[in-house]
Protein backbone atom coordinates (compact mmCIF):
# COMPACT_ATOMS: atom_id res chain seq x y z
CA UNK A 1 0.00 0.00 0.00
CA UNK A 2 1.75 3.62 -0.82
CA UNK A 3 2.00 5.82 1.47
CA UNK A 4 -0.80 8.06 0.06
CA UNK A 5 -2.94 5.22 0.83
CA UNK A 6 -2.20 5.26 4.48
CA UNK A 7 -2.08 9.11 5.04
CA UNK A 8 -5.69 9.32 2.81
CA UNK A 9 -8.53 8.17 5.97
CA UNK A 10 -5.96 10.63 8.69
CA UNK A 11 -6.54 13.39 6.19
CA UNK A 12 -10.50 12.60 5.42
CA UNK A 13 -10.38 12.74 9.46
CA UNK A 14 -8.60 16.22 9.66
CA UNK A 15 -10.26 17.70 6.77
CA UNK A 16 -13.64 16.53 8.56
CA UNK A 17 -12.60 18.09 11.76
CA UNK A 18 -11.27 21.29 10.27
CA UNK A 19 -15.09 21.62 8.31
CA UNK A 20 -17.06 20.87 11.39
CA UNK A 21 -15.03 23.85 13.00
CA UNK A 22 -15.21 26.04 10.45
CA UNK A 23 -19.24 25.23 10.54
CA UNK A 24 -19.60 25.29 14.49
CA UNK A 25 -17.25 29.22 14.35
CA UNK A 26 -19.77 30.19 11.33
CA UNK A 27 -23.45 29.61 12.94
CA UNK A 28 -21.80 30.60 16.73
CA UNK A 29 -20.92 34.29 14.65
CA UNK A 30 -24.35 34.10 13.61
CA UNK A 31 -26.28 33.84 16.21
CA UNK A 32 -23.89 36.22 17.86
CA UNK A 33 -22.85 33.70 20.92
CA UNK A 34 -21.14 35.04 23.94
CA UNK A 35 -20.86 33.18 26.79
CA UNK A 36 -23.05 35.33 29.89
CA UNK A 37 -19.78 35.48 32.22
CA UNK A 38 -17.01 35.08 29.88
CA UNK A 39 -17.66 38.53 27.70
CA UNK A 40 -14.60 40.77 26.86
CA UNK A 41 -14.24 44.26 25.39
CA UNK A 42 -11.68 45.12 22.90
CA UNK A 43 -9.64 47.47 23.59
CA UNK A 44 -6.89 46.65 21.19
CA UNK A 45 -7.74 50.29 18.93
CA UNK A 46 -6.54 52.10 22.40
CA UNK A 47 -3.87 50.73 23.73
CA UNK A 48 -0.08 50.11 22.58
CA UNK A 49 2.80 48.23 23.54
CA UNK A 50 5.06 49.59 26.69
CA UNK A 51 7.91 47.63 27.39
CA UNK A 52 7.70 48.29 31.24
CA UNK A 53 4.19 47.62 31.75
CA UNK A 54 3.34 45.58 28.81
CA UNK A 55 0.62 47.78 27.42
CA UNK A 56 -0.90 51.39 28.00
CA UNK A 57 -3.67 53.58 26.15
CA UNK A 58 -2.74 54.84 23.59
CA UNK A 59 -2.25 59.00 24.17
CA UNK A 60 -4.35 60.90 21.35
CA UNK A 61 -6.63 58.38 20.40
CA UNK A 62 -10.48 57.61 20.74
CA UNK A 63 -12.90 54.52 19.95
CA UNK A 64 -16.35 53.49 20.20
CA UNK A 65 -16.36 50.37 23.01
CA UNK A 66 -19.81 48.08 22.36
CA UNK A 67 -20.95 45.17 23.87
CA UNK A 68 -24.72 44.10 23.83
CA UNK A 69 -25.00 45.73 27.45
CA UNK A 70 -23.48 49.77 26.11
CA UNK A 71 -21.79 51.51 23.32
CA UNK A 72 -19.36 54.24 24.95
CA UNK A 73 -16.90 56.54 22.92
CA UNK A 74 -13.53 56.72 24.91
CA UNK A 75 -10.91 59.46 24.50
CA UNK A 76 -7.50 59.08 25.77
CA UNK A 77 -5.78 62.56 26.68
CA UNK A 78 -1.80 63.19 25.81
CA UNK A 79 -0.84 61.24 28.58
CA UNK A 80 -3.23 58.10 27.69
CA UNK A 81 -5.32 58.97 30.83
CA UNK A 82 -9.06 59.14 29.92
CA UNK A 83 -10.41 62.39 30.12
CA UNK A 84 -9.74 66.10 29.86
CA UNK A 85 -5.94 66.86 29.87
CA UNK A 86 -4.09 67.45 33.02
CA UNK A 87 -3.63 70.85 33.97
CA UNK A 88 0.40 71.36 35.21
CA UNK A 89 1.67 72.91 36.95
CA UNK A 90 -1.58 72.32 39.31
CA UNK A 91 -3.39 75.78 39.76
CA UNK A 92 -2.80 77.64 43.46
CA UNK A 93 -5.68 76.08 45.75
CA UNK A 94 -6.63 72.72 44.17
CA UNK A 95 -6.54 69.49 45.84
CA UNK A 96 -5.60 66.87 43.23
CA UNK A 97 -7.13 63.54 43.78
CA UNK A 98 -5.38 60.62 41.37
CA UNK A 99 -7.42 57.60 41.56
CA UNK A 100 -5.28 54.87 40.45
CA UNK A 101 -6.51 51.26 39.11
CA UNK A 102 -7.48 49.22 36.11
CA UNK A 103 -10.90 49.05 34.00
CA UNK A 104 -12.70 49.79 37.01
CA UNK A 105 -11.13 53.19 37.08
CA UNK A 106 -10.72 53.97 33.84
CA UNK A 107 -14.42 52.56 33.20
CA UNK A 108 -15.00 52.17 29.09
CA UNK A 109 -17.49 50.37 30.10
CA UNK A 110 -19.49 54.01 30.97
CA UNK A 111 -20.03 57.35 29.80
CA UNK A 112 -16.85 59.73 30.87
CA UNK A 113 -19.48 61.49 32.91
CA UNK A 114 -20.98 59.01 34.71
CA UNK A 115 -17.46 57.25 36.21
CA UNK A 116 -16.47 57.42 39.98
CA UNK A 117 -14.04 60.06 38.94
CA UNK A 118 -16.27 62.92 37.28
CA UNK A 119 -19.04 62.14 40.07
CA UNK A 120 -16.25 62.02 42.54
CA UNK A 121 -15.26 65.54 41.31
CA UNK A 122 -18.36 67.42 41.12
CA UNK A 123 -20.05 66.14 44.51
CA UNK A 124 -16.82 67.41 46.60
CA UNK A 125 -16.67 70.63 44.37
CA UNK A 126 -20.02 71.13 45.26
CA UNK A 127 -20.11 70.79 48.98
CA UNK A 128 -17.67 72.59 49.47
CA UNK A 129 -16.97 76.55 48.25
CA UNK A 130 -14.14 76.82 50.14
CA UNK A 131 -11.99 74.64 48.23
CA UNK A 132 -11.39 73.27 44.77
CA UNK A 133 -10.89 69.27 43.95
CA UNK A 134 -9.45 67.81 40.63
CA UNK A 135 -10.17 64.33 40.34
CA UNK A 136 -7.51 62.43 37.73
CA UNK A 137 -8.52 59.03 36.75
CA UNK A 138 -5.02 57.21 36.10
CA UNK A 139 -6.61 54.21 35.24
CA UNK A 140 -5.95 51.53 32.03
CA UNK A 141 -7.82 48.35 31.58
CA UNK A 142 -6.25 45.17 32.51
CA UNK A 143 -3.83 46.62 34.99
CA UNK A 144 -2.99 45.06 38.61
CA UNK A 145 -0.73 46.08 40.87
CA UNK A 146 2.09 45.70 39.80
CA UNK A 147 1.71 47.72 36.38
CA UNK A 148 -0.27 50.12 38.09
CA UNK A 149 2.63 50.73 41.19
CA UNK A 150 5.33 51.20 37.64
CA UNK A 151 2.82 53.85 35.77
CA UNK A 152 2.56 55.69 39.19
CA UNK A 153 6.25 55.84 40.19
CA UNK A 154 7.24 56.79 35.91
CA UNK A 155 4.27 59.50 35.85
CA UNK A 156 2.20 59.99 39.05
CA UNK A 157 4.24 62.09 41.41
CA UNK A 158 4.31 64.46 38.05
CA UNK A 159 0.86 65.11 38.04
CA UNK A 160 1.25 66.50 41.92
CA UNK A 161 -0.96 64.77 43.50
CA UNK A 162 -2.30 65.93 47.06
CA UNK A 163 -3.83 62.11 47.93
CA UNK A 164 -3.30 59.07 45.83
CA UNK A 165 -6.83 56.39 46.06
CA UNK A 166 -5.78 52.52 44.86
CA UNK A 167 -8.42 50.74 43.08
CA UNK A 168 -8.29 47.00 44.00
CA UNK A 169 -10.52 44.98 42.57
CA UNK A 170 -10.22 40.67 42.94
CA UNK A 171 -8.04 39.88 39.82
CA UNK A 172 -5.16 41.93 40.76
CA UNK A 173 -4.23 39.84 43.34
CA UNK A 174 -3.37 37.01 40.63
CA UNK A 175 -2.74 39.40 37.89
CA UNK A 176 0.49 40.64 40.69
CA UNK A 177 1.38 36.66 40.22
CA UNK A 178 1.60 36.28 36.27
CA UNK A 179 3.46 37.41 33.74
CA UNK A 180 0.67 37.53 31.24
CA UNK A 181 -2.72 38.43 30.93
CA UNK A 182 -5.29 36.66 30.70
CA UNK A 183 -6.19 37.90 27.20
CA UNK A 184 -2.53 36.60 26.33
CA UNK A 185 -0.62 40.31 26.52
CA UNK A 186 2.84 39.99 28.57
CA UNK A 187 3.33 41.89 31.53
CA UNK A 188 6.30 42.54 33.95
CA UNK A 189 6.07 40.39 37.13
CA UNK A 190 7.54 41.31 40.47
CA UNK A 191 9.10 38.16 42.18
CA UNK A 192 11.32 37.62 45.57
CA UNK A 193 14.80 37.23 44.97
CA UNK A 194 17.32 36.78 48.31
CA UNK A 195 14.18 38.05 49.79
CA UNK A 196 13.90 41.10 47.81
CA UNK A 197 10.99 42.15 45.49
CA UNK A 198 12.18 42.09 42.18
CA UNK A 199 10.99 43.07 38.95
CA UNK A 200 11.34 40.61 35.79
CA UNK A 201 10.26 39.89 32.56
CA UNK A 202 11.44 43.46 31.66
CA UNK A 203 11.58 45.07 28.91
CA UNK A 204 8.08 43.13 28.09
CA UNK A 205 8.35 41.08 24.94
CA UNK A 206 6.05 42.40 22.30
CA UNK A 207 3.59 40.09 20.65
CA UNK A 208 5.16 36.66 18.66
CA UNK A 209 8.88 37.95 20.41
CA UNK A 210 7.94 35.49 24.06
CA UNK A 211 11.15 35.73 26.31
CA UNK A 212 11.12 33.74 29.43
CA UNK A 213 10.17 36.00 32.46
CA UNK A 214 13.47 36.11 33.90
CA UNK A 215 13.85 39.81 34.14
CA UNK A 216 16.35 39.23 30.79
CA UNK A 217 16.46 39.57 27.21
CA UNK A 218 18.88 38.04 24.90
CA UNK A 219 17.69 40.43 21.98
CA UNK A 220 17.18 37.46 19.44
CA UNK A 221 13.83 37.05 18.13
CA UNK A 222 12.45 33.65 17.24
CA UNK A 223 12.21 32.05 13.90
CA UNK A 224 9.21 32.81 11.37
CA UNK A 225 7.70 29.76 11.62
CA UNK A 226 7.55 30.49 15.52
CA UNK A 227 5.88 33.94 15.35
CA UNK A 228 3.44 31.81 12.74
CA UNK A 229 2.71 29.93 15.27
CA UNK A 230 2.05 32.45 18.25
CA UNK A 231 -0.06 34.19 15.94
CA UNK A 232 -1.97 31.25 14.98
CA UNK A 233 -2.75 30.43 18.67
CA UNK A 234 -3.71 33.78 19.38
CA UNK A 235 -6.06 33.93 16.91
CA UNK A 236 -7.65 30.51 17.09
CA UNK A 237 -7.77 31.71 21.35
CA UNK A 238 -10.39 34.22 19.84
CA UNK A 239 -12.99 32.37 17.86
CA UNK A 240 -16.54 31.93 18.98
CA UNK A 241 -15.84 27.90 19.32
CA UNK A 242 -12.45 28.86 21.62
CA UNK A 243 -15.48 30.46 23.83
CA UNK A 244 -17.79 27.75 23.30
CA UNK A 245 -15.12 24.97 24.72
CA UNK A 246 -13.80 27.43 27.35
CA UNK A 247 -17.59 28.55 28.26
CA UNK A 248 -19.11 24.60 28.80
CA UNK A 249 -15.92 23.00 30.06
CA UNK A 250 -15.50 26.05 33.24
CA UNK A 251 -19.11 25.70 33.81
CA UNK A 252 -20.18 21.93 33.51
CA UNK A 253 -18.61 19.98 36.66
CA UNK A 254 -19.93 16.78 34.77
CA UNK A 255 -17.76 17.41 31.97
CA UNK A 256 -15.10 18.54 33.67
CA UNK A 257 -15.31 15.00 35.57
CA UNK A 258 -15.07 13.43 32.73
CA UNK A 259 -12.18 14.66 31.29
CA UNK A 260 -10.29 14.29 34.84
CA UNK A 261 -10.34 18.56 35.33
CA UNK A 262 -9.18 19.52 38.81
CA UNK A 263 -11.51 21.79 40.18
CA UNK A 264 -8.99 24.85 39.50
CA UNK A 265 -11.16 25.94 36.54
CA UNK A 266 -13.15 27.78 39.50
CA UNK A 267 -10.40 30.09 39.10
CA UNK A 268 -11.87 33.65 40.40
CA UNK A 269 -13.68 31.56 43.41
CA UNK A 270 -10.45 30.04 44.88
CA UNK A 271 -9.68 33.67 45.79
CA UNK A 272 -12.59 33.58 48.25
CA UNK A 273 -11.22 29.87 49.58
CA UNK A 274 -10.93 30.01 53.50
CA UNK A 275 -8.00 27.91 52.95
CA UNK A 276 -6.11 28.64 49.55
CA UNK A 277 -3.49 27.47 47.08
CA UNK A 278 0.24 28.41 47.37
CA UNK A 279 -0.21 30.28 44.58
CA UNK A 280 -2.89 32.73 46.32
CA UNK A 281 -0.65 33.10 49.46
CA UNK A 282 2.38 34.31 46.86
CA UNK A 283 -0.52 36.69 45.14
CA UNK A 284 -0.89 38.20 48.98
CA UNK A 285 2.41 38.45 49.65
CA UNK A 286 3.47 40.23 46.60
CA UNK A 287 0.66 42.29 46.76
CA UNK A 288 1.35 43.75 50.46
CA UNK A 289 5.11 44.36 48.99
CA UNK A 290 3.73 46.35 46.26
CA UNK A 291 1.94 48.50 48.52
CA UNK A 292 4.90 48.88 50.72
CA UNK A 293 6.61 50.36 47.86
CA UNK A 294 4.00 52.54 47.02
CA UNK A 295 3.54 53.73 50.00
CA UNK A 296 7.20 54.23 50.86
CA UNK A 297 7.73 55.98 47.67
CA UNK A 298 4.85 58.76 47.65
CA UNK A 299 5.63 58.99 51.43
CA UNK A 300 9.24 60.44 49.80
CA UNK A 301 6.90 63.18 48.26
CA UNK A 302 4.84 63.74 51.47
CA UNK A 303 1.73 62.03 49.92
CA UNK A 304 -0.80 59.54 51.54
CA UNK A 305 -1.74 56.45 50.09
CA UNK A 306 -5.37 55.12 50.52
CA UNK A 307 -6.70 51.89 49.37
CA UNK A 308 -10.28 51.72 47.80
CA UNK A 309 -11.31 47.75 47.72
CA UNK A 310 -13.70 47.24 44.85
CA UNK A 311 -16.31 44.37 46.16
CA UNK A 312 -17.43 41.69 43.68
CA UNK A 313 -20.30 41.46 42.37
CA UNK A 314 -21.09 38.16 43.61
CA UNK A 315 -20.20 39.49 47.52
CA UNK A 316 -22.82 42.58 46.87
CA UNK A 317 -25.88 40.02 45.67
CA UNK A 318 -26.31 37.00 48.26
CA UNK A 319 -28.08 35.10 45.14
CA UNK A 320 -25.28 35.98 42.69
CA UNK A 321 -23.10 33.94 45.61
CA UNK A 322 -24.86 31.24 45.89
CA UNK A 323 -25.75 30.73 42.30
CA UNK A 324 -21.67 30.76 41.22
CA UNK A 325 -21.04 28.00 44.24
CA UNK A 326 -24.17 26.10 42.92
CA UNK A 327 -23.17 26.31 39.57
CA UNK A 328 -19.68 25.11 40.14
CA UNK A 329 -20.43 22.41 42.48
CA UNK A 330 -18.66 23.78 45.50
CA UNK A 331 -19.17 23.16 49.06
CA UNK A 332 -20.44 26.68 50.63
CA UNK A 333 -18.64 25.91 53.88
CA UNK A 334 -15.40 26.02 52.28
CA UNK A 335 -16.30 29.52 50.69
CA UNK A 336 -16.25 32.83 52.07
CA UNK A 337 -17.92 36.13 49.84
CA UNK A 338 -15.96 38.34 52.46
CA UNK A 339 -12.56 36.53 51.96
CA UNK A 340 -10.72 39.02 50.26
CA UNK A 341 -11.84 42.25 52.11
CA UNK A 342 -11.06 40.06 55.35
CA UNK A 343 -7.46 39.55 53.84
CA UNK A 344 -6.73 43.32 52.10
CA UNK A 345 -7.91 44.72 55.70
CA UNK A 346 -5.55 42.86 57.44
CA UNK A 347 -2.66 44.53 54.95
CA UNK A 348 -3.94 47.99 54.97
CA UNK A 349 -3.41 47.57 59.36
CA UNK A 350 0.04 46.18 59.10
CA UNK A 351 1.12 48.79 56.77
CA UNK A 352 -0.81 51.57 58.66
CA UNK A 353 -2.16 52.51 55.81
CA UNK A 354 -6.18 53.64 55.27
CA UNK A 355 -8.09 51.03 53.48
CA UNK A 356 -12.00 52.00 52.57
CA UNK A 357 -13.78 48.43 53.06
CA UNK A 358 -17.18 49.32 51.56
CA UNK A 359 -19.01 46.26 50.89
CA UNK A 360 -21.73 46.33 53.57
CA UNK A 361 -22.55 49.95 51.99
CA UNK A 362 -22.55 48.09 48.55
CA UNK A 363 -24.99 45.30 50.03
CA UNK A 364 -27.27 48.22 51.44
CA UNK A 365 -27.66 49.98 48.02
CA UNK A 366 -27.70 47.14 46.39
CA UNK A 367 -30.50 45.70 48.13
CA UNK A 368 -32.65 49.55 48.06
CA UNK A 369 -32.06 49.60 44.27
CA UNK A 370 -33.42 45.92 43.32
CA UNK A 371 -37.02 47.67 44.94
CA UNK A 372 -36.58 50.08 42.37
CA UNK A 373 -35.25 46.98 39.24
CA UNK A 374 -32.01 49.13 39.43
CA UNK A 375 -28.50 47.23 39.58
CA UNK A 376 -25.20 48.71 40.41
CA UNK A 377 -23.44 46.20 38.37
CA UNK A 378 -23.78 45.10 34.38
CA UNK A 379 -25.90 41.88 34.31
CA UNK A 380 -22.96 40.11 32.01
CA UNK A 381 -19.68 42.92 31.94
CA UNK A 382 -18.72 42.20 35.72
CA UNK A 383 -18.14 46.19 36.40
CA UNK A 384 -20.14 48.80 37.88
CA UNK A 385 -22.92 50.88 35.96
CA UNK A 386 -23.72 53.74 36.51
CA UNK A 387 -25.18 53.24 40.16
CA UNK A 388 -22.31 51.59 41.02
CA UNK A 389 -20.20 54.35 39.97
CA UNK A 390 -22.30 56.64 41.86
CA UNK A 391 -22.38 54.68 45.14
CA UNK A 392 -18.47 54.73 44.75
CA UNK A 393 -18.32 58.21 44.09
CA UNK A 394 -20.50 58.67 47.21
CA UNK A 395 -18.32 57.07 49.70
CA UNK A 396 -15.13 58.17 48.96
CA UNK A 397 -16.66 62.38 48.64
CA UNK A 398 -17.95 60.99 52.21
CA UNK A 399 -13.99 60.14 53.49
CA UNK A 400 -12.46 62.85 51.76
CA UNK A 401 -14.60 65.28 53.33
CA UNK A 402 -13.93 63.60 56.68
CA UNK A 403 -10.14 63.74 55.86
CA UNK A 404 -10.05 67.56 54.56
CA UNK A 405 -12.36 68.42 57.32
CA UNK A 406 -9.27 68.00 59.96
CA UNK A 407 -7.34 70.11 57.76
CA UNK A 408 -7.02 74.33 59.06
Amino acid sequence: MSLGRKLLPTVLILVSVVLSLALCEAALRWINFSPARELQIDLRATTTHDPVRGWRNRPGTEAVVSTPEFKVMVRYNGRGIRGPEVTLPKPPGVYRILLLGDSFTDASALAQEDRVSENLARMLNAGDARRRYDVVPMGNSGYSTDQELLWLEAEGLDLSPDLVILMFYENDLTGNVSARHKGGAEKPLFRFQNGALTLTNVPVPLPGDRTPANGSRTGQTRPWIDRLRFRLRAELNETKTAELVRHTIAYSPRLRKLLGVSGTLSNRLDLYRRSPGRRIEEGWRVTEALLARMKAGLGKAGVPLHIFFIPARWSVEPEEWVSELTLRSLEAAEYDPNEMARRMVGICERLSLTCLEPTARFVEAAREGKSKGENLYYRVDPHWNRNGHRVAAEILAQHIRRLRGAVP
